[in-house]
């Protein structure tokens, strides 16, 4: 009985993934896994705002 999967969150969905089914160690790499993509992503998006603004100030200065 204690060998069986078993659901590791229970405050109900999270984000409307619902929980995760299985165990524990599986549940903790996929979720690091994801975390760590979207940490990548948002650091990507925030770096070519950046550049973008860095661009449109150059081409200001520029134009004077």
């Amino acid at each position: 009985m204690g060998y069986e999967a078993k659901k590791t969150e229970h405050g109900g969905p999270k984000r409307g993934n619902g929980a995760y089914w299985g165990c524990r160690w599986d549940a903790k790499k996929e979720s690091n896994r994801i975390r760590r993509e979207n940490a990548k992503r948002q650091v990507r998006e925030t770096a070519m705002q950046i550049l973008h603004c860095i661009d449109r100030y150059l081409a200001n200065c520029n134009g004077r």
